[in-house]
């Protein structure tokens, strides 16, 4: 991601433009052109192609993914005096705005090591406890894992929300009271994408759709509701 910014200072404004220096960003500079697989490269035999060439990578160290393999180019929120560049296949990227307008990439943010799964591009900040709201879903169980970020910064313990299968959960909503989560027909389906040469993600037109509301403030999902709705997909809320 681009990040544009400007300043206006004593009736002078001042414009700049920065790339979030991701981990994967420094990789693709050093060898002059993309390495790491996409997204839209996840479909048919060249998305099981792209995979494993990934694999082999990784395996022979050619690619580092210990600082993560994400673009920061979804989103940005500001909470806890740090402004955050997102992207819900890596942990944040923390962005300073130096004092003459510039911008400079600090790095992950990994909360003293508690975030240990994805961090959602569409977290939530409550503008009346400033508290942070956020989810992070995976291909493996469990398949969506929920945190509270306290207005000092604090991640509290993860909260597994337990949906049937691997979902895109691209975004939540929270309340005054609660955080409402969409488990939505939008599916993880490796095999058809090398069975039918489909995009990894399809969406069931068969199934319901679902929203899961629990208590915002709970430590485990045993109080969480799910009601279920028509057939359909919410990329945002």
């Amino acid at each position: 991601r681009m990040i544009h910014a400007m300043r206006i200072k004593d009736g002078k404004a001042t414009y700049v433009s920065r790339y979030v220096k991701t981990s994967r960003l420094k990789q693709e500079e050093y060898f002059g052109g993309a390495k790491f697989m996409k997204i839209g490269d996840l479909k048919g035999f060249f998305g099981l192609f792209m995979v494993q060439m990934q694999a082999l990578r990784k395996k022979l160290k050619i690619l580092d993914v210990t600082y993560g393999f994400g673009t920061a180019n979804t989103a940005l929120i500001y909470h806890h005096g740090k402004l955050l560049a997102l992207s819900e296949a890596d942990k944040p990227y923390v962005v300073k705005v130096l004092e003459d307008g510039d911008l400079q990439t600090l790095g992950l943010l990994d909360y003293d090591k508690r975030l240990k799964h994805s961090f959602t591009a569409h977290p939530k900040v409550d503008p009346f406890t400033d508290e942070m709201f956020t989810f992070g879903y995976s291909h493996e169980p469990p398949y969506c894992t929920y945190r509270v970020i306290t207005k000092d910064g604090v991640m509290l313990d993860p909260v597994p929300i337990t949906i049937p299968e691997s979902v895109m959960m691209h975004d939540f909503a929270i309340t005054e009271n609660y955080s409402i989560f969409m488990d939505l027909p939008l599916l993880f389906r490796p095999k058809e994408m090398v069975k039918n040469g489909e995009f990894i993600y399809k969406f069931d037109p068969t199934k319901k759709g679902r929203f899961g509301i629990l208590q915002r403030y709970e430590k485990d999902e045993k109080t969480i509701r799910w009601f279920e709705l028509p057939n359909c997909f919410i990329f945002h809320n």
